[in-house]
């Protein structure tokens, strides 16, 4: 059955990509919300 192991490592490498894409996500949301952040604070205190 040549098919089983083939499907096994695809499922792993989704679940690795998935856990490794979910961090990136969450740090790039982090970083995104973090300069939306900072960016509104500069306007609303300066105006601009």
């Amino acid at each position: 059955f040549r098919l089983l192991p083939f499907a096994t490592l695809i499922f792993v490498s989704q679940q690795a990509l998935a856990f490794w894409t979910n961090g990136l996500l969450d740090h790039w949301t982090t970083g995104l919300l973090d300069l939306v952040y900072s960016n509104s604070i500069k306007i609303w205190t300066f105006g601009l």
